[in-house]
């Protein structure tokens, strides 16, 4: 796990962003989950839909997952977000300290969520967050972790802390332990290059 001190300041640089980047984010996590929804035929006939979020650089999305959830589904959500450190979330609702690299802690749940998480685990933390992500599903739930050219490619983009993400050997790995994941490639609606070309690995009960 990465040391604290790169984290805070890693979080401190996000929340410098203006609200205008965050706004500009919503179309773009709104398609990526729309789109991997759809393509994975998610369903659920339940009242309230589970949902935990693996991580987040910035509280103010946290509100924007809840706001994009209740308009893709028609169903009360219960909404958790999951964080190594919660200081940089701090007055946000549904937050819980916690190291996705150990069993989540509340479930099951019916969809468990990371976006650009894995870049800040190594190899091994990768896939131990990724089976424990598989592992807090329910009966038909759905894990995704989403990525970008950067944690895939080592572009400009990644910070020299950060680490790649290497989704053939994560595959094979996984296919190992028994589960089976889906890749998905396809753009994002945003207006960041980046962004737009989108990577889920995905998970299904």
């Amino acid at each position: 796990m990465l040391p604290k001190d790169i984290l805070k300041a890693h979080y401190a640089e996000y929340g410098s962003q203006p609200d205008s980047w965050i706004e500009n984010m919503e179309s773009t996590k709104k398609s990526i989950l729309q789109y991997i929804f759809e393509t994975s035929r998610f369903q659920t006939a339940k009242s309230e839909l589970k949902v935990v979020v693996l991580g987040t650089s910035d509280k103010r999305y946290i509100p924007m997952y809840q706001k994009i959830l209740s308009e893709l589904f028609n169903q009360k959500i219960e909404f958790t977000l999951l964080d190594i450190d919660t200081e940089h979330l701090a007055g946000a609702e549904g937050v819980i300290q916690h190291d996705v690299t150990q069993p989540l802690p509340n479930g099951p749940y019916d969809v468990v969520i990371s976006h650009a998480l894995l870049k800040f685990l190594t190899d091994a933390e990768q896939l131990a967050t990724i089976k424990n992500s598989f592992s807090a599903l329910n009966d038909k739930g759905i894990a995704m972790h989403i990525v970008h050219p950067p944690e895939l490619e080592g572009t400009a983009e990644l910070r020299d802390w950060q680490f790649r993400v290497r989704l053939d050997k994560l595959a094979e790995e996984l296919d190992q332990a028994g589960i089976a994941p889906q890749i998905m490639r396809f753009e994002s609606d945003s207006s960041v290059d980046w962004l737009r070309d989108t990577t889920a690995l995905v998970l299904r009960k």
